[in-house]
């Protein structure tokens, strides 16, 4: 459905039309708006440089994929809040809880698809949930 509607359409008015279950607290709402590179700390162990991209307008499209026999999700997308990339991983604001290894597909503005795999989930509020996920499979056919 999804490549379909991209030929139809742009990446960015197909995911304004998904809906979105997040619920940003209005603690992060004051600072939601934050570009560029991320700080880092002397014991930071990432390989690579994080650049912050939060910001109401950074959205993605969200996939759930089948992982777990046991763990049901509803497999149709919704919109997600980005809010960082480097380059073996993304951070993104969810409405639902997402278990380390469970996997989902991302959908870019640019029109392409990721797919990757929940390292750590973080509640920041009801309906709020910060995932940082490692990029299993980078895949640019959806805007071909």
């Amino acid at each position: 459905m999804l490549v379909e509607d991209i030929h139809e359409s742009t990446p960015t008015s197909v995911i304004d039309s998904m809906p979105c279950k997040v619920q940003l607290p209005d603690k992060l709402k004051e600072t939601f708006e934050q570009r560029g590179p991320t700080p880092t700390t002397s014991n930071d162990q990432r390989h690579f440089t994080r650049v912050r991209c939060r910001s109401l307008t950074h959205r993605a499209g969200m996939q759930s994929l089948p992982t777990y026999g046991s763990l049901q999700r509803d497999e149709s997308w919704q919109a997600v809040y980005l809010a960082d990339f480097s380059k073996e991983g993304v951070q993104f604001i969810h409405g639902e809880q997402v278990f380390p290894g469970e996997k989902v597909r991302l959908f870019l503005l640019t029109g392409n698809l990721l797919d990757v795999e929940a390292v750590r989930c973080r509640r920041l509020g009801e309906n709020c949930y910060s995932v940082g996920a490692k990029i299993i499979k980078a895949d640019n056919s959806a805007s071909d």
